[in-house]
């Protein structure tokens, strides 16, 4: 459960953990803030919901206005949650599609996802058709996989 030290909230000690008053990580027998040793409150208001609200905004204000609503207007607090969750979905997205098209182009083994793969040789190739002949497995391969021998 979420916890408030309302001593905390009026004026932040510092900038860790806690700083804007809210308590999400302490048991539900806790009842004295780790920081200045004030008395908490339980807050009603589910830790996951907390910590998409503090995603969205960390100003106090914000999330006080939150916790406001959720009691006023659970209906409209559940649509602006909604709302929140899927912008920072979305721009998780599109964070990952930014480092993805950053990122160099690494082949892996599509069997076993493994980089470490090695590029067979043109004589390679040539060694084991002249041997094997049809019956080769290296016809049409150009990689192959140290970790799970995979060819391809």
């Amino acid at each position: 459960m979420l916890k408030l030290c309302k001593k905390c909230f009026d004026n932040p000690p510092s900038d860790k953990v806690g700083d804007n008053g809210y308590w999400p990580y302490l048991f539900d027998d806790d009842y004295e803030c780790p920081q200045c040793g004030a008395e908490l409150v339980d807050i009603d208001c589910p830790v996951e919901d907390y910590f998409i609200i503090v995603q969205t905004s960390g100003d106090k204000s914000f999330i006080q206005a939150m916790m406001e609503l959720r009691e006023k207007d659970l209906i409209e607090y559940h649509l602006k949650l909604q709302q929140f969750e899927t912008q920072i979905m979305q721009q998780d997205k599109l964070k990952y599609q930014k480092e993805a098209a950053q990122a160099p182009y690494i082949p892996r083994c599509p069997n076993c996802h493994s980089t470490n793969i090695f590029r067979i040789s043109s004589l390679a190739r040539g060694i084991s058709v002249g041997l094997a002949g049809l019956c080769s497995d290296l016809i049409n391969k150009s990689y192959k996989c140290k970790a799970c021998g995979y060819t391809w």
